[in-house]
């Protein structure tokens, strides 16, 4: 050692090798990362499926495709005799396959009654069968079941004596059917039919309406066969059909109706409850029967979804379904808002009587529970266990008749 310092680096003079990133920093980047890419599937799923479904809202609930009376003969009979038919699915089967209910049955050719099946295997239903009109079936006879039961019209059908009418709107032309009390009334019936439905649906509780001492007048609307279609080929919910009901209950004023009684099945009950919304004075207004109530067409939808079974997921997340209505709402013009009608104040000032199905698959009952809770003073509600869309008469004939019977005796009578 010579007393001379040996020089040291500066720290400046020696590089520094990179480091690592904190582990914590790698994790933090992994979960953005993660997070960005599941909400892309998210979105991409979400915007997938809302276009799906709002797909199947307008197929399934607003297009209008009405067409002749004519029935989807997608049962093959299989074997008839001893007052029984067995039948078997030739295509796609309807959910009155082998519902416990009573039905018309038609084939090319002939129609007859058939009632609740008495056997049932895998694949065939033996149902008793009545009233054989025409070319009896056989073996091989392609058939349909159909729920509106009475075919033809209020003479044909029930022997009840009637005539053809027409009211005019700014839709053209409406046929009707007007049937006339046995005795003079001052109460009268409109009665609207379901979705691409026909009058003769009304026949049923035309037999009970009549038995009470009303007049009747059966009605079509905007878009019916035959009647000036939709411009856009879509219902309106009881936007637009809501004039169409004022003509008919204009005409029954002129017949000399002083109470009138509205009368809805299925979407028909959205077209009444559209005339009640856009009514300017429903004094006149003295009772309204809606048979599976499809006063909130989201709600409808919403109550369909859940009986929809998606891969892997099943029934599709409620936060999907909202995302179906609105892009529906953008793609065919839809004003949910506007064709919700549950809440109304008017369901407070006329006296209701709502029955549905607690299996029905098209119009949830739900929907009906829910409308009748919200009018506890004024909407009555009665429920038939077991019974389809627009079926509890098919379910249960002798109820029915009683319910609307009885309901329609204590309006009359004050």
């Amino acid at each position: 050692m010579n007393g001379s310092t040996i020089p040291i680096p500066s720290a400046s003079a020696q590089p520094v090798p990179d480091a690592p990133a904190p582990r914590r920093r790698r994790g933090r980047r992994a979960l953005v990362w993660t997070a960005v890419v599941v909400a892309a599937l998210l979105a991409l799923v979400y915007l997938g499926g809302g276009w799906y479904f709002s797909g199947r809202i307008d197929s399934g609930a607003l297009q209008s495709n009405p067409g002749p009376q004519q029935a989807t003969y997608n049962l093959e009979v299989t074997a008839v005799g001893d007052g029984a038919i067995t039948y078997q699915a030739s295509g796609d089967t309807s959910p009155s396959f082998a519902q416990p209910s009573s039905y018309a049955l038609l084939w090319d050719g002939g129609s007859a009654y058939v009632g609740p099946p008495s056997a049932t295997t895998g694949t065939t239903v033996t149902r008793p069968l009545t009233d054989i009109v025409g070319t009896a079936p056989e073996a091989g006879t392609a058939a349909a079941l159909e729920r509106d039961w009475y075919l033809g019209d209020p003479s044909t059908a029930l022997g009840l004596p009637f005539r053809s009418i027409s009211v005019t709107d700014s839709h053209g032309t409406l046929p009707g059917w007007y049937v006339p009390a046995a005795s003079p009334s001052t109460w009268t019936a409109v009665m609207v039919h379901g979705r691409e439905g026909f009058p003769r649906e009304m026949l049923r509780e035309l037999e009970t309406v009549h038995a009470a001492g009303l007049n009747a007048v059966v009605i079509t609307y905007y878009g019916d066969y035959g009647n000036t279609p939709y411009d856009d080929g879509r219902f309106d919910w009881g936007q637009t059909e809501d004039e169409d009901v004022a003509a008919f209950v204009a005409y029954a004023h002129q017949q000399g109706a002083e109470h009138i009684v509205l009368m809805g099945n299925s979407m028909g009950t959205a077209v009444v409850a559209g005339y009640l919304a856009s009514a300017s004075d429903v004094s006149d207004i003295d009772g309204v029967f809606l048979d599976s109530a499809a006063v909130n067409a989201g709600q409808v939808v919403e109550e369909g979804a859940k009986t929809v079974a998606l891969p892997v997921v099943g029934a599709p997340p409620s936060s999907l379904v909202a995302v179906a209505e609105w892009m529906s709402g953008l793609r065919y013009g839809v004003d949910w808002k506007a064709i919700d009608y549950a809440d109304d104040a008017v369901w407070d000032q006329v006296q209701t009587l709502v029955v549905h199905g607690d299996a029905d698959p098209t119009v949830g009952v739900q929907v009906s529970r829910d409308f009748a809770a919200l009018h506890p003073g004024t909407v009555e509600y009665v429920e038939f266990p077991g019974a389809q869309h627009v079926e509890s008469w098919n379910t249960d004939r002798a109820r029915y008749q009683q319910v609307l019977g009885d309901w329609l005796q204590q309006r009359m009578a004050g």
